[in-house]
Order: C-alpha cells, then sequence, then structure tokens
C-alpha cells in the first residue's frame, strides 16, 4: 500500500480490540497486500485488530502494526465493510464512501467520537486536527515547559454542542491541536458525515513540539 503521508494518533482506547487469528490474519493480509502499487505488511511481524465503532453498525475500523518498520514500527488504518478493506490515508473519499454504504449514523450520542474519528483520518499535507478536551491529552507531545499547564489549562474544555440546523446537523466547539498551535473550533457535522470547519481562533500558546508536518486547510472534507 502506498506509505501513509502521516502516522495519526489513535482516537481510540487501547481496551476494546479484538485480534485476529492466524487464519484471519492471512486471509486480511493477503487481501490487503495484493496491490503492486502498495507497500506489503510483513505476515511475520503483523498483528491486526478490529473495533466496532458506534456510528457504523455494518463496518469496522481496522489496525494492522508492523513492528519492522523503523524505528518504532508502523500502524496502518483502514474501514472493513462488507469484506472490503479501505485504506485511510489521509483522503476523505474512502470514509465518505463507507458513510453511504454503511451508511453511517450520526447522533447527539457519537458525534463526539465520529468528529474525533474524522479529524484524526482526514488530513492534507501530513497533518491532522486533532480534538483534545484534557491535559492528558496533551502529553503525547513530550514534556511540558514550566507553566504550560498553568497556561493552557483555562482554554481546554469538552467538545460541546452549541446549535442544531434543520437538516439534523450538529453545530460544536473543540479545541484543537494543529501541527505547533492551538485553536478553538467551530464545526458543523451534517448526517451523512460530511464535516465543515466554520472558522477557527487560535490560542496564544504553543505546544512543547510540533506533531503534524504540512499546511492547514479549514473546510468542507
Amino acid at each position: 500500500m502506498a506509505n501513509p503521508r502521516y502516522q495519526p494518533i489513535s482516537p481510540f482506547p487501547e481496551t476494546g480490540w479484538n485480534y485476529l487469528s492466524p487464519q484471519d490474519l492471512y486471509a486480511f493480509l493477503s487481501a490487503v497486500n495484493q496491490r503492486p502499487d502498495q507497500l506489503q505488511l510483513n505476515p511475520q511481524t503483523t498483528q491486526v485488530a478490529w473495533r466496532q465503532v458506534p456510528f457504523y453498525e455494518t463496518a469496522a475500523v481496522i489496525r494492522a502494526t508492523d513492528t519492522s518498520w523503523q524505528p518504532n514500527g508502523m500502524s496502518v488504518w483502514f474501514i472493513g465493510h462488507q469484506g472490503i478493506f479501505y485504506l485511510l490515508d489521509g483522503n476523505s473519499e474512502p470514509l465518505h464512501r463507507v458513510n453511504a454504504m454503511a451508511p453511517v449514523r450520526i447522533s447527539d450520542q457519537n458525534y463526539i467520537e465520529y468528529l474525533k474519528f474524522f479529524c484524526t483520518f482526514v488530513y492534507t499535507e501530513g497533518a491532522t486536527f486533532r480534538i483534545i478536551e484534557t491535559l492528558q491529552d496533551l502529553e503525547v507531545y513530550g514534556p511540558a515547559a514550566p507553566g504550560f499547564d498553568q497556561a493552557v489549562i483555562p482554554y481546554l474544555k469538552p467538545v460541546t454542542l452549541y446549535q442544531r440546523g434543520q437538516d439534523g446537523s450538529l453545530f460544536s466547539e473543540a479545541t484543537l491541536v494543529y501541527q505547533h498551535a492551538l485553536y478553538h473550533v467551530r464545526f458543523q457535522v451534517q448526517m451523512d458525515g460530511q464535516v465543515t470547519m466554520l472558522d477557527d481562533k487560535k490560542i496564544p500558546v504553543d505546544l512543547p513540539r510540533a506533531m503534524d508536518q504540512g499546511g492547514q486547510q479549514a473546510g468542507q472534507y
């Protein structure tokens, strides 16, 4: 498969994953390794697990981690639906395709999980819009300078629903990371899974270090 442009930070907990048996692992890798224009996952060093997500009834998220990739291994992500595996490579097209077929089910109870999922796996030029809500969400970015926690805490908040559209769209506010900066952002999440970034405001606190590469591109994906 084509080398992913970015290694996303998983929006999922480490619990709740279902690991494939050797037989199922062989079948999965045989399916995803068959295209000559894609890099190959090594059957000897790859673990594959899947999990249900609340916004898909008939599709699952799949994580394939190949530890042979240096220096720290590599995870490749897919959505599996009806025996077809859609590579999540940063483009929105695989998500929109599965959203139409599965189909996606957006609700008040799951839109936050969907928004975090969408922002993680749709990115441009190797950079995602990662939603954060707590200091613990920032620990992956490395040790913070003295005073950082006190400076950033006032800007952290849970994802909040502030309006509902006549078509059922959910309008929400969130704090997110993009490259070396924090933003307050307003999103529109439509019932068909389309996500639009409506506006953003930079927070005057920099992260300990940048995790993403690339340029920002707001709008609909």
